[in-house]
């Protein structure tokens, strides 16, 4: 008895996780995805940032969110950009796919992105972006655990539920955002604003299928630290800064890159992820590799939750690939300098 008893809570704590996620998706007012390589996923961070490499370029991202807590949330987002002199600036294409609780709520989103470019100076760049991308949202009602199904002895998942399945279990949705980067040789910064069609929270009916507003604020620059010899080794430094405001919720993002480039390039990274009362959630290890045309990095990160007092792991992996693109227009148009990840 002492171990159906164990055996019971285990599957009560199981409901109420599932419950508490299905009471999300009815809100359907959850905030966005969060990424800890920020330049590895630079559609996602800004819009204005699309073709700013110039040559065209491919991106995978995958993260595990909470890793303690086994399959709570997992990310999985592609993109692909480059630039186009014929529309005078650059664009892409995002795809991602969030998925909760074991596949209980499930977000995919399908967006075309643009950029405008415009040259300020020699050694200056403006650029203004957009994003429209179509959301869906599934609740997967045969993995929803309510509290009649427990077996009261047993506490086994197998009697049928007498709550009715929702109509609504698939959402759609158009979602809108811009933003705006201004970038030089050395230093980069940039500004955006996601779900902008948003309503803001002015009645149920408007905001229940939308994501809150998203802001996002960033800078950084390279510093050189050294360069010798003909083979030009050399080591960068880059700090960097990122601020997120999203519905209740302020994340300020602050950080060090260092890069040693030879043959091949290493970077490692740490970041420090805090909010507005100046609380430290957690702390970021990154380390990436870039040869030739290809790019992995790894990232690790150490958040202390509140409530619990538990430390909640997260996982981060990002392939990148940079295809050829013209010689020419690669020297006509240099490209920002942001860190690799």
């Amino acid at each position: 008895m002492k171990y159906q008893h164990l055996f019971f809570y285990k599957n009560i704590k199981k409901t109420i996780y599932s419950f508490f996620l299905m009471l999300i998706f009815i809100k359907m007012n959850g905030q966005d995805v969060h990424f800890s390589q920020f330049y590895a996923n630079h559609l996602y961070l800004n819009p204005a940032l699309t073709g700013s490499s110039i040559c065209p370029r491919f991106f995978a991202n995958y993260r595990n969110q909470w890793a303690s807590m086994p399959k709570s949330y997992i990310t999985y987002s592609t993109s692909y950009d480059q630039y186009s002199e014929a529309l005078h600036g650059g664009f892409g294409f995002m795809a991602l796919n969030d998925v909760q609780g074991d596949g209980l709520l499930n977000t995919v989103q399908f967006s075309g992105l643009y950029a405008y470019s415009a040259r300020i100076s020699n050694k200056s760049h403006l650029k203004f972006g957009f994003q429209t991308g179509i959301v869906h949202r599934y609740l997967n009602w045969d993995k929803v655990v309510l509290a009649d199904m427990l077996d009261p002895i047993t506490g086994m998942v197998n009697l049928p539920t007498g709550e009715i399945k929702p109509d609504d279990l698939h959402r759609f949705f158009v979602d809108f955002s811009t933003g705006v980067a201004l970038y030089g040789q050395n230093y980069y910064l940039g500004i955006a604003a996601h779900h902008i069609n948003s309503s803001g929270g002015l009645t149920e009916k408007k905001t229940s299928a939308f994501f809150p507003h998203r802001y996002t604020f960033h800078i950084g620059t390279e510093i050189p630290m050294f360069k010798r010899g003909r083979k030009k080794q050399k080591l960068d430094l880059s700090p960097n800064l990122v601020i997120q405001h999203q519905q209740n919720s302020t994340q300020i993002n602050y950080g060090l890159f260092l890069a040693r480039k030879l043959h091949y390039e290493i970077i490692i990274g740490t970041w420090l992820r805090q909010d507005l009362e100046l609380n430290i959630n957690s702390f970021v290890y990154l380390i990436g590799f870039v040869y030739k045309n290809y790019k992995f990095a790894y990232s690790y990160d150490v958040n202390k939750n509140k409530l619990s007092q538990n430390v909640l792991n997260s996982h981060e992996i990002s392939l990148h690939l940079r295809m050829r693109c013209n010689k020419k227009m690669n020297e006509k148009h240099y490209s920002i300098k942001c860190p690799q990840f």
